[in-house]
């Protein structure tokens, strides 16, 4: 146990102190402004982070993470943080829980601020705000309007009547006298507070004397009256006092309206500690816990009645009865400080994971602050379960208390009232919570609207079950990631103008009022295509003490409405109302809905009310704007919706079918070819599978199906059952499978006329040749659609489970040379993830896109992103694709997987902008899908999802790879393992991508999530800012290849096609050449030739023109020629930007004529015979001597020796890239200078 803590223990009345005329003691303390309504810049923290496994496995102790702006950056450790290796060993070896309680130490650790300089500056000024209200003179009793006139008259201020305002008539008088007590309060003397950046609050409560207060104020306002004069006389004396000291106004006390506090602030002329502390001080009021009886202000009890309506008042009863309750939660949570070693350490946490969160103690954020997490917290240490026994014990370590009011919160309804503390009144079960304490007299929870409620126990229900999942280490999503941005939390969101609803009220209890008609109207109408609807309305204000509430407040302020939709129905064209027969029920539905309503017979012969949507917009967007200019006659153009900017901003392109209906297409298509092949008779050996392999076929591809320019073929993979007369050598086996396709191409062709294929041929050239696959049949399916004249492409290709076997016997032998190696190691990389991962990824993909309607969207907007910033061709699309499905399957720390498309991709945004690959691996659980609406991955130990075994593999390969290896990155820079590839490098060894576009697509995600934060969390995003997220800065390349707009153009796809074809031809020696010899035309397509059947023939090469990619033929070109030496970016088809870098390791640049610490001059490229990139030479004079060698020559008489250096010839080498793309390269712009 620390020093501190023991002294805390020895002494517990330490934390308290009393601010009377004879106290001397000193303040000490820290906190957070958790209660204030007003905070709204980011917090920030410190926590300590490390993954879970066991040294023995490689597992390293992480850095400490800083959350700052809901970013993620690695910091190091204080030495006094640090854990020692003894720790970690252990507890790894207890398990998963003692590694949580580590991290949780040294988390409280890092967020604990420095007492000592924290209040080293605070201290004299709350003295001095002691004595001059306690030094204050008595005002006489006078009537409301002649104290409001005088006070504003004699000093300035306006007195902060809450409304209604007393008027004329008003009987009861205000009168001021010396508090009964000046009490710090909160959680400054309890040191319940972490570090913020937001300007914290120290509340010092002042308690009204009990002779200016009488028996009946607690009913009509008349307490909130007198407590505004009160608090009015205050601000006046410490004006008068210290007005150049200090700045002053008024604001609500937690978001109500009828508590004004006053706040004291520093300014150039405060005391230097007031001012580099960055605290402020908040003076609220309190009363005598029996000044007013509390079975006055039961929350059954009506105390406003100004009228004849006798309905309870449980807000405002809450709202008086808090002001007497504050001496008494303070003394509970100092006396259960000291009895509960873990107290102050549970409230830390509960602050934290209250304000990653979103959540506060203002009306705003919630009701629901670290105020109320600590209180109830206290209350269960002492009562809460059966019998009368307290629910948790004291002796709980600080995690197992954290889980227990999570559990509490998550569990237990409040929603049918809890009575502590011996409560007996009856409350009625509503839909908002009630947490009575019968000690206080006060439901603790009366800040909270249902829909707050409802967000609060679906977060600590998500928390609970991260808890006990499968995750390796949840600690950051629980504690460190910022969670309270409502792009990236709900599904939509929407804002309606306040004057336009609330129609000018005001008052708290008007606009309760209303936001609860509007989130009942709204629950009504969405029905169960919203799981949550969640309102946010800031109803407090901030003014100078010198103006009325009104003209010091002229801001406008706006409703925000979160949604988050059930996927299953949100898209729902028809609504099924109450059959006619049921007449209330039918006119219930025509009162609510209005004309919207119609009467319908169904197919089933049910005659029932119902709603019919267009399929045009969206459909939460329709019922939304209907439903509110109805009930509320809010027009259109006072709500502005958020959730599919991002898809509206990118133009689609007009096509004949849209991206679902061309899907649907290809995998029909797929079916129907799937059940030809099976149906052929005389094929040598039956078939086995037939497998999907494309990303047309998983919902995925970046481009249309069928609509795009060139056609893509979909590549498929037919496996034949095993026999012994297949060849036992790899050369052998690739001239079967020829004999095998054209077999297959023949039979199928006569089967069905309309079906034209060919065999063509693939890696024939290279080292590989020998290994690889040579062969594959193009299958050319008719179109089912009119609108579509052109076919389907299929491209088929066999696999023989044998191959894998042979290549890996090849590669074991020692006989094997260098060369052959290498190519026998990339093609087993290659066979391995085109014949096995692919199509197992593919159905996976496939059914996950079933489950999840909103994910091909998501995927797609993902690639489009990559391809708008050059980048598709360098990021294998699998991986995107397992980028793109990571917050479905795995949604937590959110509550549910995304609805919303524009959701996802914000959340994918996020993940990546604070993903450390070079030290974090990526594992994801795509078999974690049983349930959509799951928050966390599945448990399911069978069924081929990961379980914590093969999670703890995974951790093991990865550290490996990094420590050992391949601790440079050259081969893994990204490390991606899920349950079909437990090895993690399927996808992307081979530096699939390089290090260089990792680290620029890293870049890039972390830009655009930025830049959604810098516009209110995306909530003031414009079109131009979304459409900027997808314009990709050319700045950073050396040059820039600009294409021919014709051969790139997306318009008719043979035009295009053929286009491309001629400029490609043209630039090879002429285009007529290519169709006037049929040989060249046989030998540039590889295609089987029939010299009987011309027509056909001519009929393939139509076809095959269909699928002519001229510019990714160019681009092979150039990687082929020059090799490493340029690394070239190029997104999507269409495209007409190919930017590009110099390699500096394989090009290296000329240095500059430096000189060492020796005096040596630095060499640059030594220059040689036949280099592998176009040189200058260059004669540079040396500045030492020596022999000669290769690059050394004598130089003129007297200059002594020269160096020859070969410079990289950067004209020569663009001029060559312009001469091999004459027809397609426009121009080359050179973003910066050549060397010569």
């Amino acid at each position: 146990m620390s020093q501190q803590r023991k002294r805390s223990m020895e002494n517990p009345k330490a934390k308290r102190r009393k601010l009377s005329h004879s106290s001397e003691e000193s303040l000490r303390g820290t906190f957070e402004d958790g209660d204030s309504s007003r905070s709204t810049s980011d917090a920030s923290l410190s926590a300590g982070q490390t993954n879970g496994h066991s040294p023995s496995e490689g597992k390293r102790l992480t850095c400490s993470k800083l959350a700052r702006n809901g970013h993620v950056t690695n910091m190091r450790h204080s030495s006094a943080s640090k854990l020692s290796s003894q720790q970690l060993m252990a507890a790894n070896t207890a398990g998963g829980s003692s590694m949580m309680t580590l991290q949780i130490n040294d988390l409280l650790g890092e967020i604990r601020p420095d007492h000592d300089k924290l209040m080293s500056g605070l201290e004299e000024t709350l003295r001095r705000l002691q004595r001059i209200i306690l030094h204050l003179p008595d005002v006489a009793p006078m009537t409301a309007p002649e104290a409001e006139k005088l006070l504003s008259k004699e000093a300035g201020v306006c007195v902060p009547f809450p409304n209604p305002r007393p008027g004329r008539d008003t009987k009861y008088t205000l009168e001021y006298k010396r508090p009964a007590r000046v009490d710090v309060v909160g959680s400054l003397p309890l040191q319940l507070g972490i570090k913020s950046k937001d300007i914290c609050t120290a509340d010092l409560a002042i308690t009204l004397p009990d002779s200016i207060l009488q028996e009946k104020d607690f009913l009509n306002h008349r307490y909130f009256h007198k407590r505004a004069y009160y608090i009015a006389q205050v601000a006046a004396g410490i004006q008068r006092h210290a007005k150049k000291e200090f700045n002053f106004s008024f604001e609500h006390q937690d978001g109500i309206t009828l508590k004004p506090s006053l706040m004291i602030e520093p300014n150039d002329s405060s005391p230097p500690g007031f001012t580099k502390s960055k605290l402020r001080v908040r003076i609220i009021c309190a009363i005598s816990a029996d000044v007013f009886p509390g079975n006055k202000t039961l929350p059954t009890k009506c105390c406003l009645r100004m009228s004849d309506s006798t309905s309870p008042t449980q807000y405002y009863n809450a709202c008086l009865r808090s002001e007497a309750t504050t001496e008494l939660y303070h003394r509970l949570l100092e006396r259960t400080s000291t009895y509960c070693e873990a107290f102050r350490d549970v409230c830390c946490l509960g602050r934290l994971w209250l304000r990653q969160r979103g959540f506060g103690g203002s009306v705003a954020r919630g009701g629901f602050g670290p105020f109320e997490w600590s209180i109830v917290c206290a209350l269960l240490l002492q009562s809460g379960g059966s019998n009368g026994r307290p629910a948790l014990s004291p002796r709980y370590s600080c995690l197992q208390l954290f889980k227990a009011i999570l559990q509490f919160l998550a569990a237990k309804d409040l929603t049918d009232p809890l009575l502590l503390n011996g409560a007996t009144c009856e409350i009625p079960k509503s839909d908002s919570p009630v947490l009575f304490d019968g000690a206080g007299q006060i439901n603790l929870l009366f800040k909270m609207t249902c829909w707050s409620y409802q967000l609060l126990r679906q977060e600590a229900r998500a928390t609970i079950e991260a808890f006990s999942s499968k995750a390796v280490d949840i600690f950051e999503s629980i504690f460190v990631k910022r969670l309270d941005q409502d792009l990236l939390r709900y599904d939509q969101c929407l804002f309606l103008e306040a004057r336009a609803f609330l129609q000018g009220h005001h008052e708290q209890e008007n606009a309760q009022e209303g936001l609860r008609m509007l989130h009942g109207v709204l629950s009504r109408a969405l029905g169960n295509r919203a799981r949550l609807v969640h309102l946010r309305y800031d109803s407090s204000l901030k003014w100078s003490i010198d103006k009325s509430l009104k003209q010091g407040t002229k801001v406008d302020k706006r409703i925000e409405t979160g949604l988050l939709l059930d996927p299953d129905h949100v898209d729902r064209l028809v609504d099924h109302g109450p059959s006619a027969e049921d007449k209330a029920a039918a006119a219930g539905f025509r009162e609510f809905w209005g004309d919207k309503a119609e009467l319908r017979r169904f197919k089933d012969g049910s005659i029932t009310e119902s709603l019919v949507w267009s399929e045009e917009s969206s459909v939460t967007r329709q019922v939304t704007s209907y439903i509110l200019q109805r009930h509320f006659e809010i027009p259109s153009s006072a709500i502005n919706f958020l959730g599919d900017q991002v898809e509206h901003v990118v133009p689609a392109p007009n096509r004949p079918l849209s991206r679902m209906a061309a899907f649907k297409v290809v995998n029909d298509a797929f079916q129907t070819l799937t059940t030809q092949l099976r149906q052929l008779e005389g094929l040598p050996l039956s078939i086995r599978s037939i497998l999907p392999a494309s990303s047309q076929l998983r919902y995925a591809s970046d481009f249309t199906p069928l609509t795009s320019t060139p056609l893509h073929p979909i590549d498929i993979i037919i496996e034949f059952e095993g026999s012994a007369r297949w060849p036992d050598s790899l050369p052998a086996i690739q001239r079967t499978k020829i004999a095998f396709l054209i077999k297959l191409g023949d039979l199928l062709s006569a089967s069905d006329s309309t079906i034209t294929t060919c065999v063509g041929l693939e890696n024939t050239t290279g080292p590989a040749s020998s290994y690889s696959n040579t062969s594959f049949l193009d299958i050319y399916f008719p179109s089912p659609q009119p609108r579509l004249p052109q076919p389907i492409p299929f491209r088929l290709r066999i696999h023989h489970d044998r191959t894998l076997t042979l290549l890996q016997k090849a590669l074991s032998s020692s006989s094997t040379s260098t060369p052959n190696r290498t190519a026998l190691t990339s093609t087993l990389q290659s066979t391995t993830r085109h014949y096995l991962s692919t199509p197992t990824h593919t159905t996976t993909v496939s059914r996950l896109c079933t489950l999840h309607p909103s994910l091909p969207r998501t995927i797609h907007l993902l690639k489009l992103w990559t391809a708008s910033h050059h980048l598709t061709h360098s990021l294998p699309e699998e991986i995107l694709e397992i980028f793109a499905a990571r917050p479905y399957v795995h949604p937590y720390p959110y509550i549910s997987a995304p609805a919303s498309p524009q959701t996802a991709f914000l959340r994918i945004l996020s993940f990546v902008a604070n993903w450390d690959w070079t030290a974090e691996p990526l594992i994801v659980d795509l078999n974690a899908f049983s349930n959509p609406h799951h928050t966390n991955p599945s448990e399911i130990e069978g069924g081929g999802g990961l379980t914590r075994e093969a999670m703890a593999k995974a951790q093991t390969r990865f550290t490996a790879w990094r420590q050992q290896l391949d601790p440079a990155l050259n081969n893994v820079v990204w490390f991606v393992a899920t349950n079909l590839d437990p090895t993690g490098v399927v996808w992307t060894q081979g530096a699939r991508p390089p290090r260089v576009v990792a680290a620029r697509f890293t870049a890039l995600a972390r830009a655009s999530i930025e830049l959604v934060r810098s516009r209110h969390g995306g909530l003031e995003m414009q079109a131009d800012d979304w459409r900027g997220l997808f314009i990709s800065p050319l700045m950073d390349f050396d040059f820039v290849i600009h294409l021919k707009k014709k051969v790139v153009g997306s318009g008719d796809a043979e035009t295009a096609v053929a286009a491309a074809a001629a400029a490609a031809g043209s630039g090879g020696g002429g285009g007529a050449a290519a169709t006037k010899f049929k040989n060249l035309q046989i030998d540039r397509y590889s295609s089987r030739y029939d010299a009987d059947d011309v027509d056909g023939d001519d009929e393939v090469m139509r076809k095959k023109e269909l699928c002519l990619d001229a510019i990714a033929l160019f681009r092979q070109d150039l990687q082929r020629c020059l090799g490493d030496g340029v690394l070239f970016f190029y997104g999507a088809q269409g495209s007409r930007l190919v930017p590009a870098l110099w390699n500096p390791k394989v090009l290296p640049l000329p240095l500059p004529a430096t000189t060492t610490d020796n005096g040596k001059r630095r060499r640059g490229q030594q220059w040689r015979v036949r280099m592998a990139y176009s040189t200058i030479p260059v004669l540079n004079a040396a500045t030492t001597g020596g022999g000669r060698g290769g690059g050394m020559g004598q130089g003129p008489e007297g200059e002594g020796e020269v160096e020859v250096e070969g410079l990289i010839n950067q004209r020569g080498i663009l001029a060559e890239i312009a001469l091999l793309g004459v027809g397609l390269v426009e121009r080359i712009e050179v973003l910066k200078d050549l060397v010569r």
